[in-house]
C-alpha cells in the first residue's frame, strides 16, 4: 500500500553542543517510506500505553507485579542523583497550517513512504524505513541536524537558523561523546530517554548527543556509516536483509519495549469492550508496516477477522484531525495521542494492542558487533540498566517531570498519564535482554501478515548486552 506521509524531527536536543541547526521540514514528502508507529498532537510526541476501564490513570502508579528485589538487583547503589538540563528551544520554523496543529505534531517522527513487501516492512521504528517502517512520523515539524559523532561537523542547511545553546553543567568527569539516534522520539521510548535525561550516561563519563534519523534515512544507516554509536530500532529490521539472503548490518542487543504501544480509542467509554465490536465499524488504522502487522495480529488473537472491519487508511499525520472531525468509529494510535484525546474529551481508550498480543520483541537498541566490544558500550549498558530500573520504580509523575524538557509541547499531565499507561502495561520489563520467546512472538506477527517467508534465527538478529560476558 502506498501512503504519503511526512516525517519530521521533533525537539532534537544536543546536550553538549554549542550550536544547533534547525530547519523547517516540508510537510508532504511522498518520496520517503512510511515509518510506522506514532501519531500525535502538538502537545505530544508519540507513543502508547495500556489500560482501560477507568480512564483516569493514577500518575503515580508503579508497574504492578515487579518485585522490589528485581529492581534492587539492577541498581547497585541505593541513591540516584538525577539532574535534568532543560533544552533551549530557540528557533521555530514556519507556522503549522493544519486546522488542528496538535494532531500534526503528534506524529513527530514518521517518515513517509510508499510500498511494503517482505524487504520493506517497517517495524514501527524508523530504521525500519528501509524495512519495516518504524513508529511514527510527523509533518511540518522542526528538524534538527546534529553532528553525528567525531566524523562529521554540522553545516548550515539552506534556510536554516543557527542558534546558540549554552553548555549544560557537568555532573562528573565527561570524557567521551556518545551519539545516539532515535528513529522516533516519544514517551514510548522512555527507557532510552531517561538514560539521557536522568544523567545516567554522565555518571559513566559519557556526554550524550541525540538526534532523530534524517528524512529518508534509517537510524541503522547512521550506525553503519560510523556517525552513530547506538540507535533505537526494532529486531524486525533484521528480517529484510535475511529475506534477501543477506547478513543484517547491525545486531539488536537490548530491548526498549517488550510490547506494542498502540491503543484503540472509541467515541464513548466502553469498560466492557470486546474486539468483536469492531466488526463492520470504520477504524482509522495506522498502515505503517509494523503497526499494521501488529494490529492485524491483535485482531487474530482476539478472534476477529481483520477483513470484517472497515479499515480506513488515513495518512498518520492526519489521523488525529480526521477522528476529531468525526471520521471513523475508532482510531488506532500510539501514545500520547490517545491520552490527549481523552483529556480533550474527544475519545476514550477502549483497548491496548500490546495487551492483546502480549510480550514480543517490539523495539530495541542496535549497534555494530564491533562497537559492542568496546568499553564505551559497557558503560552505556551500565547506564541503561540503571535508567530502566529507575523508570520502572519511579512514579509516572516524577518521570514526566524528569523528561518534560524533552517534550515542551506536551501537557505534563498527559505525559505522566502516558508513562503510567506504559508502566502498567508492562512494556518496560526489569530484564533488558531480548528473549527468545519475545523474538519468536515477533516472528509470529510478521508471518501472520505475510511479511516474511520463513522463521529467521534468533542468533542472526540478536546479540547479548555488551556487559554480559
Amino acid at each position: 500500500m502506498t501512503e504519503a506521509r511526512d516525517r519530521a524531527v521533533d525537539d532534537v536536543r544536543l546536550q553538549c553542543a554549542k550550536r544547533r541547526v534547525i530547519a523547517a521540514e516540508p510537510r508532504h514528502d511522498a518520496g520517503h517510506e512510511v515509518l510506522d508507529d506514532h501519531v500525535g498532537h502538538l502537545r505530544q510526541i508519540l507513543d502508547d500505553g495500556p489500560a482501560f476501564g477507568s480512564r483516569q490513570v493514577d500518575a503515580d502508579a508503579l508497574l504492578a507485579g515487579v518485585h522490589a528485589g528485581e529492581i534492587a538487583a539492577l541498581v547497585p547503589s541505593t541513591g540516584l542523583q538525577l539532574q535534568v538540563v532543560p533544552p533551549h528551544l530557540v528557533a521555530l520554523g514556519p507556522a503549522l497550517d493544519l486546522d488542528d496543529a496538535r494532531a500534526e505534531v503528534a506524529q513527530k517522527t514518521r517518515a513517509v513512504g510508499s510500498g511494503q513487501d517482505a524487504g520493506q516492512i517497517q517495524d514501527g521504528h524508523a530504521d525500519q524505513r528501509q524495512l519495516f517502517g518504524l513508529h511514527g512520523s510527523s509533518s511540518g515539524i522542526l528538524r534538527a541536524a546534529a553532528s553525528a559523532g567525531q566524523a562529521r561537523r554540522l553545516t548550515p542547511l539552506p534556510g536554516s537558523a543557527i542558534v546558540s545553546e549554552p553548555e549544560p553543567p557537568q555532573e562528573g568527569p565527561v570524557s567521551e561523546a556518545i551519539n545516539i539516534q532515535f528513529t522516533r522520539f516519544s514517551a514510548f521510548y522512555s527507557p532510552l530517554i531517561a538514560t539521557i535525561a536522568g544523567g545516567f550516561l554522565k555518571e559513566e563519563g559519557l556526554q550524550p548527543k541525540h538526534s532523530i534519523a534524517p528524512v529518508g534515512k534509517s537510524a541503522i544507516d547512521g550506525v553503519v556509516a560510523g556517525t552513530v554509536h547506538v540507535c533505537q530500532s526494532a529486531p524486525s529490521q533484521g528480517f529484510g536483509p535475511l529475506e534477501k539472503g543477506q547478513v543484517p548490518p547491525v545486531v539488536h542487543f537490548a530491548q526498549i519495549n517488550e510490547k506494542d504501544g498502540f491503543f484503540l480509542t472509541g467515541r464513548a467509554p466502553d469498560p466492557d469492550f470486546t474486539w468483536d465490536k469492531l466488526k463492520d465499524k470504520k477504524v482509522l488504522v495506522d498502515h505503517g508496516g509494523q503497526p499494521l502487522a501488529m494490529f492485524k495480529y491483535a485482531c487474530h488473537r482476539r478472534g476477529l477477522d481483520y477483513k470484517a472491519i472497515a479499515a480506513v487508511d488515513v495518512p498518520s499525520a492526519q489521523m488525529d484531525v480526521a477522528f476529531r472531525r468525526g471520521q471513523g468509529d475508532y482510531v488506532h494510535q500510539q501514545g500520547p495521542a490517545p491520552q490527549q484525546l481523552e483529556q480533550d474529551g474527544a475519545g476514550h481508550v477502549v483497548a491496548s494492542v500490546g495487551e492483546a498480543i502480549g510480550p514480543c520483541a517490539f523495539s530495541s537498541l542496535a549497534a555494530t558487533r564491533e562497537w559492542l566490544g568496546s568499553d564505551m558500550a559497557k558503560r552505556f549498558m551500565h547506564a541503561y540498566r540503571k535508567a530502566r530500573a529507575w523508570l520502572i520504580a519511579t512514579p509516572a509523575a516524577k518521570v514526566a517531570e524528569t523528561e518534560s524538557a524533552f517534550f515542551p509541547e506536551i501537557d505534563r499531565a498527559v505525559l505522566a498519564s502516558t508513562i503510567a499507561y506504559y508502566q502498567k502495561l508492562g512494556c518496560w520489563t526489569p530484564h533488558v535482554e531480548i528473549s527468545r520467546a519475545a523474538f519468536e512472538a515477533a516472528l509470529d506477527v510478521f508471518q501472520h501478515s505475510g511479511l516474511i517467508t520463513k522463521r529467521h534465527r534468533y542468533e542472526d538478529v540478536v546479540a547479548a548486552p555488551p556487559d554480559v560476558a
